[in-house]
C-alpha cells in the first residue's frame, strides 16, 4: 500500500514538472475553477468562449498559443511558467492587463497590436534591453 502512495506521488510529482502548452485542457480547468459566468452558449446551444480574464501561473507552459479566439481577453496571467518568447498575442486587441514576470524571455517583442495594453509586467526575466514599447500607453 505504501509502495503504491509512494508511486502515485512519483508519478504526480513528474506530471507537475512537465513542460506543456496553453491547450483546452488547461483553459477548462481555469474555467471551472474561476470563471463559471464567463461561459456563454449561443443559439444554438454551442459553446463560446467569452472570457475576460484568464490565470495560468505556474503551469509550466513553454510557450505562448492556442488563445485563438479569446478576443475578449482584458488580462491574462502567464507568469510563473518557461516562456521564452512573447509571441502570439497580437489577435487580443482588447488586453489591458498581461502578466509575464518568472519567466524566461529575452527580448520584449511582438506587442505592438496591443494598443490597450495598461499593465505590462516582466518582472525577473531575462530581457537585456527594453525595445518594442512604442506603440503601448503604459
Amino acid at each position: 500500500s505504501n509502495r503504491l502512495k509512494s508511486k502515485a506521488k512519483t508519478e504526480k510529482d513528474q506530471d507537475a514538472v512537465q513542460p506543456t502548452v496553453i491547450n483546452d485542457v488547461l483553459i477548462r480547468q481555469y474555467f471551472l475553477r474561476y470563471n463559471s459566468d464567463n461561459f456563454i452558449f449561443d443559439q444554438d446551444d454551442t459553446p463560446i468562449w467569452k472570457l475576460h480574464h484568464l490565470q495560468l501561473s505556474y503551469k509550466n507552459i513553454i510557450e505562448i498559443n492556442n488563445l485563438q479566439g479569446m478576443d475578449r481577453l482584458k488580462k491574462l496571467q502567464l507568469d510563473n511558467n518557461l516562456i521564452v518568447r512573447i509571441e502570439n498575442l497580437d489577435h487580443l486587441v482588447n488586453l489591458e492587463w498581461l502578466d509575464l514576470s518568472f519567466n524566461l524571455i529575452q527580448k520584449i517583442e511582438n506587442l505592438g497590436s496591443l494598443t490597450k495594453l495598461t499593465d505590462l509586467s516582466l518582472f525577473s526575466n531575462q530581457v537585456s534591453r527594453l525595445e518594442g514599447l512604442e506603440n503601448l500607453t503604459l
